[in-house]
């Protein structure tokens, strides 16, 4: 038995986590990871940006993408999925509303009210985009199966 996980168990993985690291690629090809907030719909990964984000040129530019979720201290409790695949702005009005409501209700409790924050927050906040990303692979890693192998 190796460490890798389940198709279920990787999506039930992503679904739940808090905060992903997506990487996009620069101009001159190196990569820029960064934390984000993101949803899972139907085995697909969505999240949003502002509209004139740097996200959203360097994925115009170039389509490829990696994204990456962790858990665990221990070494023994370490698992992680890296996803590679290819991104995209969404143009689809309903779809877009649909992941965005999704987000909204994932992340309610973690967001002050925009009249809590700064008029230059909203501002840069209130034109944004729904990205999706498309897996082309999935590399999972679970080391507590390690521990169960070994107890067999």
């Amino acid at each position: 038995m190796g460490i890798a996980m389940s198709d279920a168990d990787i999506w039930q993985m992503l679904a739940a986590a808090d905060k992903g690291v997506f990487v996009s690629l620069r101009a001159s090809g190196a990569p820029i990871a960064l934390p984000v907030w993101f949803v899972v719909h139907e085995q697909l990964i969505y999240l949003r940006t502002p509209a004139r984000s740097n996200k959203i040129a360097r994925i115009t530019a170039d389509d490829r993408v990696a994204f990456l979720v962790d858990d665990g201290r221990a070494w023994a409790e370490l698992r992680g999925i890296h996803v590679s695949g290819t991104a995209q702005v969404l143009d689809d009005p309903q779809l877009s509303e649909a992941v965005a409501a999704l987000i909204d209700a994932k992340y309610a409790g973690l967001r002050s009210a925009p009249s809590q924050r700064p008029a230059a927050t909203n501002q840069h906040y209130a034109d944004r985009r729904i990205v999706r990303i498309t897996p082309d692979q999935i590399l999972s890693w679970d080391n507590r199966l390690l521990r169960r192998e070994a107890t067999r």
